[in-house]
């Protein structure tokens, strides 16, 4: 989450804000450097300890923000590997309550280990996070093209009533004046906006339900999600050792690749292999392969 330190006022007063969730947070005026530190030290170490918020989009950003800032201390792997994980989980409960002031006051050695020890095990429940956050998301990006889809079907489509008996009045209708054209034998006994109805209703089918939900997310990730996809390529590292998921491995390289190309790029290039048996769904091919 940036924080900014704006120009002084007509006072002499620096005001400091972060941004976070959309919008900017006041954390205060400083009047010295003393004050901008504590602000500075302040908002580093609640982002740090601060859990996501509410599953969307600005969330994960945040939180991939979050996880690169801890990594950039470059605490090594093992760090304590010599110390029991009870051990480590009290110096982190200590950490997570103290305040900045509270650290100043403390000795060099004691501050090291304790910041040492909440930024180790964040980093872990970050990553941890920022994973379910992910998974939250795509959940959360297909139950809301659903409810859109629904919406829009229901705003399409008048249920008929009386199938039987329409169907039974088209069909003798029919035997009675099997030369007649349909305008004219069919519509005086049920009647064109009747027959619209049903048809309209026959389309709406789990099929055609399933298909406009795929186009639907198509258009979201497309114009709005697709954002998240080269932060989270570039922080996530994925990995497996079970060749049954080659292909699904395979397919996140080549989105590495492409990760940083601009949005509008419809199209891989010709000599790409991109997989699609064990990655793509056949029900989803139509979606989104494009000729």
């Amino acid at each position: 989450m940036p924080t900014v330190v704006h120009r002084p006022s007509r006072t002499g007063g620096r005001r400091v804000t972060v941004h976070s969730r959309g919008r900017d947070r006041i954390l205060g005026t400083a009047y010295s450097d003393h004050d901008l530190v504590v602000f500075l030290e302040t908002a580093g170490i609640a982002a740090l300890k601060r859990d996501p918020g509410a599953v969307g989009l600005d969330s994960l950003l945040t939180e991939i923000t979050k996880l690169n800032d801890v990594r950039k201390l470059g605490l090594p792997d093992g760090l304590f590997a010599d110390c029991s994980e009870k051990l480590v989980a009290a110096w982190r409960a200590r950490a997570i309550k103290m305040y900045p002031s509270d650290f100043r006051d403390t000795s060099e050695d004691v501050r090291i280990t304790l910041l040492a020890a909440l930024c180790s095990s964040r980093q872990a429940e970050i990553t941890d996070a920022l994973v379910d956050l992910l998974v939250a998301l795509v959940h959360k990006i297909n139950a809301r093209a659903e409810r859109r889809v629904e919406k829009q079907l229901t705003a399409e489509l008048k249920k008929v009533r009386g199938k039987e008996g329409i169907l039974f009045r088209l069909a003798t209708a029919a035997v009675d004046k099997p030369d007649e054209v349909v305008r004219q034998a069919l519509f005086p006994v049920v009647g064109e906006k009747t027959l619209r109805e049903l048809v309209a209703e026959a389309k709406a089918n789990e099929k055609v339900f399933k298909a406009k939900v795929r186009t639907t997310l198509r258009s979201s990730y497309s114009s709005y999600y697709r954002q998240m996809l080269p932060p989270l390529l570039n922080t996530l590292g994925f990995r497996c050792n079970n060749t049954a998921y080659r292909p699904v491995m395979d397919a996140m390289k080549l989105l590495k690749k492409y990760a940083d190309v601009d949005g509008k790029t419809r199209f891989y290039d010709a000599g790409d292999d991109v997989p699609m048996d064990g990655v793509v769904r056949k029900d989803w091919r139509e979606a989104v392969v494009d000729d």
